[in-house]
């Protein structure tokens, strides 16, 4: 009877094995499949695709750049227009706050449904979307951003919270000392600067420092001051002994011929809403403090 029940055991054994083996290869393939559905994201250029791009490193989420006028629909960052089926299938999109009201709209009428995280939130008691040209706030945004995306892709948490503390480590390590430096430098100099800032993204920049403006335009949503705005500017920093102007490079006429007319030195920023990578907007931050590095420390 038991040499009878042996090939019997076999095939038992054997069917076991292989019911285990299928069983494997079902898991793997549902593991894989998981792998594939990862969180598709949508960011607007700049800072908060940098930022978006940084925290979900190695998540197996597709991070894309776009851009767009309100008018021809929503394009990616290399200019080919974007199909309304990618807004339906985004899983989230994160926006600076800076975006063309347009744009913003059409987006959130094309897609109601779609999260949408907006990274000057951050710090909402501040009227300033260039929320990340202070850096007061570069690291809070950092945390801001990650926390709304842990909020909505739990199963990532631990990783989103991983790449954000390399990402605030590089940032305090490179231009966030640089600032501390500069800070401390202009503090001992215990010179009286006065500024005037002609765009929203210098103004959030000048803000690190705590310099008094004597005025502040706003010529990124292309609202020039008025004749009597100017005046009132140039009559101000006639009185003064030492005057900045804070403009980015698309209005370095008009600032020039302001700086001009009351004797003033203009330092050029960089708004940093094209700069793609980490790698580049660390740099643009670096850039903009050692343009200002180099005029307080310059001889005579």
């Amino acid at each position: 009877m038991k040499k009878g029940k042996a090939p019997y055991n076999r095939i038992l054994l054997w069917s076991v094995g292989i019911a285990a083996v299928v069983l494997s290869l079902i898991l793997i393939y549902l593991k894989s499949g998981e792998k594939k559905a990862a969180y598709k994201v949508l960011c607007s250029e700049g800072p908060a695709f940098v930022m978006t791009d940084k925290l979900l490193e190695e998540t197996g989420c597709t991070v894309t750049a776009i851009k767009g006028d309100g008018q021809s629909g929503i394009c990616l960052a290399d200019g080919s227009v974007v199909e309304t089926r990618l807004l339906y299938d985004a899983s989230v999109l994160v926006l600076s706050g800076a975006e063309d009201e347009g744009l913003v709209k059409e987006i959130v009428s094309l897609a109601p449904g779609l999260p949408v995280i907006v990274m000057a939130d951050c710090h909402k008691e501040s009227e300033n979307p260039f929320i990340w040209m202070n850096a007061d706030f570069e690291m809070d945004c950092i945390d801001f951003v990650g926390s709304e995306l842990c909020n909505l892709f739990p199963d990532l948490k631990e990783k989103i919270t991983d790449n954000g503390g390399e990402f605030s480590d590089a940032l305090f390590e490179g231009a966030y000392n640089k600032r501390l430096e500069l800070t401390d430098a202009i503090e001992e100099s215990e010179r009286v600067i006065r500024i005037i800032v002609l765009s929203d993204a210098c103004e959030a920049f000048s803000d690190s420092f705590g310099f008094y403006n004597i005025a502040s335009f706003a010529l990124n949503r292309e609202k020039f001051p008025t004749e009597s705005e100017r005046e009132e500017a140039v009559i101000k920093a006639k009185r003064c002994e030492e005057v900045l102007i804070f403009a980015e490079e698309r209005d370095a006429s008009y600032a020039e011929s302001l700086a001009k007319e009351v004797s003033a030195t203009v330092i050029r920023i960089d708004p940093l809403t094209s700069s793609n990578s980490t790698e580049a907007y660390i740099s643009g931050l670096s850039k903009n403090l050692e343009a200002l590095n180099e005029y307080i420390n310059r001889e005579g």
